[in-house]
């Protein structure tokens, strides 16, 4: 259960916002819960390296934990939960411009790959 991050080291980020609250939606319905982290970063890289050193429980993207996760390196928890921040995937150009054909195509090629990641399915 969430709860039980409390009795853990949780490792957390240091970042505009509230980054360090985090909230599941799982059988008990939505559960929101500030970690207390003894250990914060303001880098993903160097919150991943301690949690492959075995020094807490973190919260990050598969994007950037899932070859770990799939090695064996690091183990998913609470997996009957799903986290409810997570944050965009934005494309960003001017406004009021057409695109030009080469950015159209590499939005659509984001889009066709966000729609079924393949970092979730053990795809490099």
């Amino acid at each position: 259960m969430p709860a039980d991050l409390q009795r853990h080291t949780c490792l957390g980020i240091t970042a505009r916002g509230s980054l360090n609250i985090w909230e599941f939606d799982g059988p008990d319905g939505l559960q929101s819960m500030r970690i207390r982290s003894p250990i914060e970063a303001n880098s993903t890289e160097a919150l991943r390296r301690l949690a492959l050193a075995g020094v807490g429980i973190l919260r990050m993207s598969e994007i950037l934990v899932g070859p770990d996760i799939r090695a064996g390196r690091l183990t998913e928890l609470l997996t009957g939960y799903n986290h409810r921040d997570g944050a965009p995937i934005c494309a960003v150009y001017p406004p009021g411009r057409i695109l030009s054909p080469r950015v159209r195509v590499f939005v659509d090629f984001l889009a066709e790959q966000l729609a079924n990641p393949p970092w979730l399915h053990g795809a490099p």
